[in-house]
């Protein structure tokens, strides 16, 4: 009798520490990046990215998130050490080594081309399908610095690249005429662009050379590791109800 006392304690005790475990929330680390996560005028994390993670864990899942915001080196310096448990990013094989991926991804970045009104090569511009279709076509790209998409894509492939000092400066400058064209997805284009209050001056054509498929990583040292299905199960039926294009709508 005495030990099926014990043995009811400690699965009590376990029960307990469970049901507590199962409070923690899930640390989701991020860097300013609008409109997918940033801090608003009040400092609360807001963006789509953040609006999609709320939706698919603790609406559906039932798992709670705290958001924080570090500089990006020092976001996946805390995921690979268990530090932080989630981040948002592009899959690469060296972040692969500590975070485990959810398949489903939580966003589609296209980097269509865009110019300045009346371009003389907007028609070919709208061809594009590849950097080296705009390598090819010899146009200068106008970006900005520590822009590494630009630098790893655009300048090794020998696209002819001129780098502003800042994002608005990059698009003030293409609308000087001083480049051909600035590549950026439409949603963060739209954004910068009413910012400055210059919407609808630029043309967005159909050209594209690249998409990137941000997923969701989970560190492979947080104990949250093992949501990663259930994570995907959520994203994948949002994006099949329309609540992924429904809180997209919201930013744009």
């Amino acid at each position: 009798m005495r030990l099926s006392r014990v043995a009811l304690s400690l699965l009590l005790l376990l029960a307990i520490n469970v049901s507590a475990a199962a409070q923690e929330p899930v640390r989701f680390v991020f860097t300013c990046y609008e409109p997918a996560n940033y801090l608003d005028e009040a400092g609360v994390a807001t963006g789509f990215f953040v609006d999609i993670i709320r939706e698919a864990l603790e609406v559906r899942l039932g798992v709670p998130v705290e958001m924080a915001v570090y500089p990006w080196p020092r976001c996946q310096y805390m995921v690979e050490e268990g530090l932080a448990d989630m981040m948002a990013t592009i899959p690469t094989a060296e972040r692969r080594d500590y975070a485990v991926v959810v398949d489903t991804p939580i966003w589609i970045k296209s980097y269509k081309l865009y110019a300045a009104p009346g371009h003389a090569a907007l028609e070919a511009m709208s061809r594009m399908r590849s950097v080296e279709d705009l390598k090819r076509s010899g146009l200068s790209v106008i970006s900005y610095l520590g822009n590494d998409w630009s630098r790893a894509t655009l300048e090794r492939s020998g696209v002819r690249t001129i780098n502003a000092g800042s994002v608005e400066g990059m698009y003030r400058m293409l609308l000087a005429g001083r480049a051909d064209v600035a590549i950026e997805d439409p949603i963060l284009v739209e954004r910068t662009l009413g910012a400055l209050g210059l919407s609808g001056r630029l043309v967005e054509t159909d050209g594209i050379v690249e998409q990137s498929a941000f997923h969701l990583m989970l560190s492979k040292r947080s104990p949250f590791a093992g949501l990663v299905d259930e994570l995907d199960g959520a994203l994948a039926e949002m994006r099949v109800d329309g609540t992924i294009e429904s809180i997209m709508s919201r930013y744009r």
